[in-house]
């Protein structure tokens, strides 16, 4: 074998070998598109990988909708939620609406009917407050774990909208796929009495 072409298939091969042993760099977080109305989700996966996952939000219904996701403590699930976390604050919402208790009883009412392992719940952030016909988007990093997601806003005759069918599961299992985060451009942090703005808000689309 000539020289040059010797120095040739050595060299594809060590490229071949050095893409196949690149490390992964990552990609995109993966979309799933949920869409909101009175009173349910719908395009709410049964289950998800682990890893960064980008959660378009889209509200189709009369009245403003969002959700809170929870990651749930080991062992429960949204049954769980909907026949021991629901019932109790539908209950001291209603004492309180009709005047039964005040504001000040709320923290203690709530230790009292909750369940002890709901103070293990985890909330994980979601979509915000979304307007009828508008859109918003979140990228979220998810363990595996069972997550709940409900949207706890009130309807018209102030009963939540959760108590009414708002309210999924969605099981994270598996190996995480490869997704990185999104560079951010613009930071919000958050504290006790403050908000902290790093960056410039400017009309049109920021991460």
């Amino acid at each position: 074998m000539k020289p040059i072409v010797l120095l040739i298939t050595i060299l594809s091969l060590f490229l071949f070998i050095s893409s196949k042993q690149a490390p992964d760099t990552g990609s995109e977080p993966p979309v799933i598109k949920i869409t909101a109305h009175e009173y349910g989700f719908q395009g709410v996966p049964d289950t998800l990988a682990a890893g960064w996952t980008t959660i378009h939000f889209e509200n189709h219904g009369q009245q403003p909708h969002f959700f809170l996701l929870h990651k749930a403590p080991e062992g429960k699930n949204l049954d769980h939620f909907v026949q021991e976390v629901i019932p109790p604050f539908d209950a001291v919402w209603h004492e309180l609406r009709d005047g039964k208790i005040t504001r000040q009883q709320l923290g203690e009412e709530f230790g009292k009917r909750l369940p002890e392992w709901f103070m293990a719940d985890v909330q994980m952030g979601g979509p915000g407050l979304t307007e009828p016909g508008e859109t918003t988007q979140t990228t979220l990093k998810l363990d595996p774990g069972t997550y709940v997601l409900e949207c706890y806003l009130k309807d018209p005759n102030t009963e939540f909208h959760a108590s009414m069918g708002m309210v999924r599961q969605i099981v994270v299992a598996g190996e995480a796929n490869p997704s990185t985060p999104p560079d951010a451009d613009i930071r919000i942090n958050l504290g006790n009495e403050n908000i902290d703005v790093e960056g410039e808000p400017t009309a049109g689309v920021h991460t």
